[in-house]
């Protein structure tokens, strides 16, 4: 009798061979789920980075939209104070003075209240 058939009727160099396939498809199989889950990481990364664009740029979307809500919020001011201030000077002159004398007010404190913000 040989070695080589000794060793392949042997039940332990069996179980050996058979453990190593195995050892050897999961190897495979981790390997192929590694190159798919690479494919999905370089996604994740890409989607990341454009995440991260868009939120400076919606930033400083919002720091500008803030300068024109002072601007506004100064203009709106100016009209009402404006037209406060004028509209019952108008009324001391007349309604129909009191009408134009409210709206030219507001018009001027507007730019006032524009130019200042």
């Amino acid at each position: 009798m040989q070695k080589s058939d000794f060793l392949s009727n042997d039940p332990k160099y069996q179980r050996l061979i058979t453990d190593i396939q195995d050892l050897n498809e999961i190897n495979n199989n981790l390997c192929n789920l590694l190159l798919e889950q690479d494919e999905k990481i370089e996604n994740i990364c890409d989607q990341t980075y454009k995440s991260i664009d868009n939120l400076e740029v919606s930033n400083n979307n919002i720091i500008e939209a803030s300068k024109y809500k002072l601007k506004i919020k100064a203009t709106v001011i100016g009209a009402v104070l404006g037209s406060v201030v004028l509209g019952p000077t108008g009324v001391l002159i007349g309604t129909k003075c009191a009408i134009y004398m409210a709206a030219s007010g507001g018009i001027v404190g507007s730019f006032i209240g524009n130019k200042l913000g």
